[in-house]
């Protein structure tokens, strides 16, 4: 009697670890599948499907013992089979499986999505970088070119020697050096009219500016391609 009553108390006492451990698992699966369920949904249907799957194997063990006795045993073997499939094979064992899972295989997911997500940070502080380093040198041209050409305007209009003199010459071979062109042509220019020094300024103008905004096109494209 003494041996049975321990048996029955081990008996209760791994049926609850077990149960315990089993519901939590599927309320887990459920919360983490259904995330608008509130938790205490969650574990009573999991306590639910647990007492029914529990019922379905006590109907099998009874159908089987011959020492008691039972109505319809077949229909009870049915029955318990039935229950332990629905609501223990298919329904509380994969929950089961999934929670254990997901547990195991959570720290590697997330320390993939955090080495992806720096290498994305990485890339985008390395973008900024070779944005701003891009815009300092197109800004630092553009600054140059518009310094020599205040400059030819000035000595263009220069009252000593109007007109397009030597100075105006040797400040366009400047401007084509620092725009990498072989050389910027030198307008006809007669006359010392303001009327006419304004039109050729306008036409030096004009043509500078396309000559830079090609420059300026050519160097981003060699900043950027290699990164």
């Amino acid at each position: 009697m003494e041996e049975n009553k321990t048996l029955k108390l081990v008996s209760v006492c791994g049926f609850v670890i077990f149960a315990a451990v089993s519901c939590w698992a599927t309320a887990e699966s459920l919360h983490l599948l259904l995330s608008s369920w509130p938790t205490f949904m969650c574990w009573a249907v999991t306590i639910g499907f647990f007492v029914i799957a529990s019922i379905g194997t006590k109907l099998i063990v009874d159908s089987f013992n011959q020492n008691i006795y039972l109505e319809k045993r077949g229909l009870r073997l049915i029955g318990g089979v039935l229950l332990t499939l629905v609501f223990w094979l298919i329904c509380s064992m994969p929950t089961n499986t999934h929670t254990f899972f997901y547990r195991t295989a959570a720290a590697d997911i997330v320390t993939q999505d955090l080495a992806l997500t720096k290498s994305y940070l990485q890339q985008l502080r390395d973008n900024v970088k070779n944005e701003a380093e891009i815009k300092e040198k197109l800004d630092s041209l553009e600054r140059g070119v518009n310094t020599s050409i205040t400059a030819l305007f000035n000595e263009i209009e220069n009252i000593a020697q109007p007109g397009f003199g030597p100075r105006a010459k040797s400040i366009l071979v400047e401007i084509a050096k620092q725009l990498l062109v072989s050389r910027i042509p030198e307008l006809s220019y007669r006359g010392v009219d303001s009327g006419q020094q304004k039109a050729l300024k306008d036409q030096y103008n004009s043509m500078i500016s396309e000559l830079l905004e090609n420059r300026k096109s050519e160097l981003r494209t060699n900043y950027t391609n290699p990164q």
